[in-house]
Order: C-alpha cells, then sequence, then structure tokens
C-alpha cells in the first residue's frame, strides 16, 4: 500500500471535521511507537492480519457501532 493504516489515521485526523470517525487498522504489524501513535490519534481499534477471525472484525465493528450509537444525540 501507499498509506500505512497510521498515515491514514494521521490524515483523516488532521482534518477536525473527521475527528468522530472511527476507525479500525488491520495491520501485518507495527512497532510499539505506532501503536501508540495510533492510540493518541484515537484508532477505534487495530488488529493483526494473520491471526484475525472474521468474527473478531464484526464483534470489533459492532462494538464500535454501539458506543457510536450510545453517544449519539436523539432527535
Amino acid at each position: 500500500p501507499e498509506m500505512s493504516g497510521i498515515d491514514v489515521l494521521r490524515t483523516l485526523r488532521s482534518d477536525r471535521k473527521n475527528s468522530e470517525i472511527p476507525v479500525i487498522i488491520l495491520t501485518a504489524g507495527c512497532t510499539p511507537q505506532e501503536e501508540q501513535e495510533a492510540r493518541t490519534l484515537g484508532v477505534s481499534g487495530m488488529l493483526r492480519k494473520g491471526s484475525v477471525e472474521i468474527a473478531e472484525i464484526v464483534t470489533a465493528i459492532q462494538s464500535i457501532l454501539s458506543r457510536s450509537n450510545a453517544t449519539r444525540p436523539s432527535c
């Protein structure tokens, strides 16, 4: 890829209007520094390629969506 997940997250977060978009990074691996930067940038989840099952991806997405719905103001 031309951009890593951290690069995409950094670019996304550089614009305030994108600050609340949930992001899950699916990575082949990252350094502890990259993982810390992702957390600082507000990553919603990090999953490792090769060791992740589809059910884990679905669970991560459902968890993020339920948190998002819980904090969404009602009309």
